[in-house]
This record gives structure tokens, C-alpha cells and sequence, in this order.
């Protein structure tokens, strides 16, 4: 069992002067563009441009600079601009374990 304290957790909260619709596009259909890899927020060693394909059977995708993907996640729930639920993995994690 984990506590706040204990660095397994990271809560993010950004307020954008933006409507449900236009957020849920950005999020989902730029995602390339805004998501910048990094030592806290990285899928892989190597780093890459996320997107979604889009719809409720979609995935997020990392595709690095030579061009290999790694899926990071299924889409569950794909309800424009209510919600979106997708699942997520590390490289790292065994083939069979996402979050």
C-alpha cells in the first residue's frame, strides 16, 4: 500500500479558458503537438510522438523518431467531450499488465 507521501503518486490539474469540446479535441487529436516526453512523463526510453486513434475500439500510440510504435493503451470509454477512458503502460511493464 502506498501513501501520498511516499512518491508513487502524481496529480496533475490544469484550468484552460476553453469548452468541453474544443479541450477533448485538443487533448485527444493534438496530442503530438503539446505532449512533450521527459524524465517524469515518458512511455519508453526512446521517447516519441503520441496520438490517439480516435473512436471506442482506438489506442494512444507512441511512434518514435525511426518510426516504431508502442501502444500505450486502449481506449475503454470514447465519449466526445464527456470522456475519455484508456488504459496505460510503461515499456517496462510485462506484456500482460497496464493500469
Amino acid at each position: 500500500m502506498s501513501s501520498a507521501n511516499d512518491g508513487s503518486r502524481v496529480l496533475v490539474a490544469l484550468r484552460v479558458p476553453a469548452t468541453a469540446e474544443r479541450a477533448f479535441a485538443a487533448f485527444t487529436g493534438e496530442i503530438g503537438q503539446w505532449w512533450q516526453p521527459n524524465g517524469l512523463f515518458r512511455f519508453t526510453r526512446r521517447g516519441g510522438t503520441l496520438r490517439f486513434e480516435p473512436g471506442p475500439s482506438g489506442r494512444l500510440v507512441e511512434t518514435s523518431p525511426a518510426g516504431d510504435e508502442f501502444v500505450i493503451g486502449e481506449v475503454r470509454e470514447w465519449d466526445p467531450p464527456r470522456r475519455l477512458v484508456t488504459s496505460w503502460r510503461h515499456e517496462s511493464f510485462a506484456a500482460d499488465h497496464e493500469t
